[in-house]
């Protein structure tokens, strides 16, 4: 063969060699932009579930705090009664007392 035809096999031998390369090169990019794609997916997932369940337990301790305000509330409101259901008790005692002693001052029980 002579010097032309040994530059045109090279020349042919480089043109494949950088076609095979500008193909392999294009499948990394194209692996690149798709991991990239699923990680960028994935992260924007898992940020919204994480809103979701901050946002659902931010509710649910609002929402538990507002009934325990209601509950302590009400246990004030049962304390005060039972207060006032033991003055009355023990009026009714005294009073009980103050009958009995003038009913066993006549003689009577």
């Amino acid at each position: 063969m002579d010097a032309g035809a040994w530059t045109a096999v090279a020349s042919v031998a480089v043109a494949l060699i950088a076609a095979a390369s500008a193909k392999a090169s294009q499948r990394a990019a194209a692996n690149a932009s798709t991991k990239n794609m699923e990680t960028t997916s994935r992260t924007k997932i898992e940020e919204e579930a994480y809103s979701r369940a901050e946002n659902f337990l931010t509710g649910t301790i609002t929402r538990q705090d507002a009934e325990i305000a209601e509950l302590r509330t009400e246990v004030d409101g049962l304390r005060a009664d039972v207060r006032k259901l033991r003055r009355e008790t023990a009026t009714k005692d005294s009073q009980i007392l103050a009958l009995s002693a003038a009913l066993a001052a006549h003689g009577e029980t």
